[in-house]
């Protein structure tokens, strides 16, 4: 060992853009899991219309991970086809 620290890698969280899941729904899942505030929620919500997605959150992969669960897990629940991936920076 050099001892050295290796900084982890970052993930993005995105939502992706389905044209079924209602916008209030998302907004939930947007203010629960990455604390949004209105104004940027707004930016979010048009990134996704306009772009097909956008990013929601940043970090270290295991918490990406459970963001991507979380959210998808709830989005089933209520039968919304809502699409939640974590792409490595």
């Amino acid at each position: 060992m050099n001892g050295k620290v290796c900084k982890p890698h970052k993930y993005a969280v995105l939502f992706q853009n389905d044209d079924t899941t209602p916008e209030g729904f998302v907004r939930t899942l947007l203010e629960a899991l990455a604390g949004m505030s209105k104004p940027k929620m707004d930016r979010v919500l048009k990134s996704i219309q306009d772009n097909g997605e956008a990013e929601v959150w940043r970090g270290i992969k295991a918490i990406a991970d459970t963001k991507v669960a979380l959210a998808t897990g709830l989005a089933r629940e209520k039968g919304y086809p809502l699409n939640v991936v974590a792409k490595r920076l």
